[in-house]
């Protein structure tokens, strides 16, 4: 799987569609590890500057993000990950359980280089079964036409299955003059297998409970206040993947014999 790498029946309108996305909707991704002192300091220092999500819990500041990750037989996107490959994508669905939401999305998430965008869609949250069984989804194919039929047909031709889901509590906020800066701490992260329409029950840590992951996305600058902020909390940048990270705690990297 590099890059696009669509379908060979699909149409130029959607060649279009996903080439003009990534020109328009780009941003580069900068991610860090953040201990929960740095944590509540760098909160601190960058909230007077930024204004948080509009779907944050009102006395917490933070939402629910679960994410079900998808990949082929040959974990295409997990080795692509961790061989550095300049150009790649994954596969999820995501929702948010804490906003009891009608919704859930079905997101492309391509990279290149530092560059990243999206292409995603909307699906009734009572299709979240559907998408689960493997292999035997079915596809309405008598709409072959628009963004629905993009994606399924997508995740039917590449054999993408789903293996794990990831869920994590989110503080998200956006610069007060500049809203395409996007800013969010993650914390208490966690893992389990999917199996066709079931999940494991047993949640695993992606990462140590002190740790929180801070990402910032921005068009193609880093403003001067969050240039400092990581200095002054002497943060590293790493090319941190909650995908690959749970795969290896799972041991889906070399145990698939339930795939």
């Amino acid at each position: 799987m590099r890059g696009l790498d669509l379908l060979p029946s699909e149409n130029s309108k959607y060649l279009f569609l996903i080439f003009w996305t990534a020109v328009k909707n780009n941003r580069i991704e900068y991610k860090y590890y953040v201990n929960f002192y740095k944590r509540t300091q760098f909160l601190n220092d960058i909230l007077p500057h930024f204004k948080l999500d509009p779907h944050a819990n009102a006395i917490s500041a933070t939402y629910s993000v679960s994410s079900i990750y998808f990949d082929d037989h040959k974990l295409s996107s997990y080795h692509e990950k961790l061989e550095g490959h300049p150009i790649r994508v994954k596969q999820r669905l995501r929702f948010y359980p804490s906003s009891n939401g009608k919704h859930l999305f079905l997101e492309f998430k391509h990279k290149t280089s530092d560059r990243i965008y999206k292409n995603k869609t909307k699906f009734p949250i009572d299709q979240l079964p559907f998408f689960l069984d493997f292999p035997n989804m079915a596809f309405d194919v008598t709409d072959q036409e628009g963004e629905d039929f993009f994606f399924r047909m997508r995740i039917k031709y590449r054999q993408l299955k789903p293996l794990l889901r990831i869920d994590y509590s989110r503080i998200a906020m956006t610069m007060k003059n500049d809203s395409r800066v996007r800013v969010s701490l993650d914390s208490c992260i966690k893992t389990a297998r999917v199996r066709g329409r079931e999940m494991t029950k047993t949640w695993i840590p992606v990462i140590p409970g002190h740790l929180s992951i801070l990402e910032i996305k921005t068009p193609n600058y880093l403003p001067t206040l969050l240039t400092g902020l990581i200095g002054k909390y002497n943060l590293q940048r790493r090319a941190i993947s909650k995908y690959a990270l749970a795969m290896q705690k799972l041991g889906l990297n070399s145990a698939m014999s339930h795939y």
